[in-house]
């Protein structure tokens, strides 16, 4: 038989009381439902690196993880600025279930297999939950060095540093981001 570790696997249950009127909120509901999940699989907030909701939640997995303490999650259903997208901001600062995103990259090969790339890009987010973040424009610039370390596969290896509106990033990478 094969493993089912590192895969999805449904492992918990958590339920609230039945009621129309309970006079809490969605959040506090729905944060109840996910720890007593957590606590019948036999784990901790902790080990969840994961988490979605159902499209009528008005309540996002990330308000229910924040309000349980669950650290970073590596999966989530929103749109997240920085992640793959506009360098210069850090990932999971802007988020939202709606993304528009530009960006473009100048690359000049100047000394054989080394070279130097400039970039620019412009984001916003929509649906977000920080509704202050709802159609901010949220521009990013930045430049890197590259070197090719396969000519013949075009694979380069590169460190970009870039600046977003008040937030910096530096980022290594293998191949390219387009």
């Amino acid at each position: 038989m094969e493993s089912l570790r590192d895969r999805a696997v449904i492992v918990g249950i958590g339920q609230t009381d039945f009621s129309k009127n309970s006079g809490r909120s969605e959040l506090a509901l729905a944060a109840e439902c996910v720890k007593a999940a957590i606590q019948d699989a036999g784990l901790s907030p902790r080990d969840i690196d994961g988490m979605t909701t159902f499209t009528l939640d008005s309540t996002d997995e990330i308000e229910v993880a924040r309000s349980l303490g669950i650290g970073d999650l590596t999966f989530n259903q929103q749109y997240v600025v920085g992640q793959n997208d506009i360098r210069g901001y850090t990932q999971g600062e802007y988020r939202g279930n709606y993304l528009v995103a530009a960006q473009g990259e100048y690359r000049f090969n100047r000394w054989g297999r080394w070279g130097l790339v400039g970039f620019f890009g412009l984001a916003t987010v929509f649906d977000g939950i920080n509704e202050g973040d709802n159609g901010k424009i949220l521009p990013g610039i930045g430049t890197g060095i590259r070197f090719t370390a396969f000519p013949e596969n075009h694979m380069n290896v590169g460190m970009d540093i870039a600046v977003g509106d008040g937030d910096w990033g530096l980022y290594f990478r293998v191949s390219e981001a387009f």
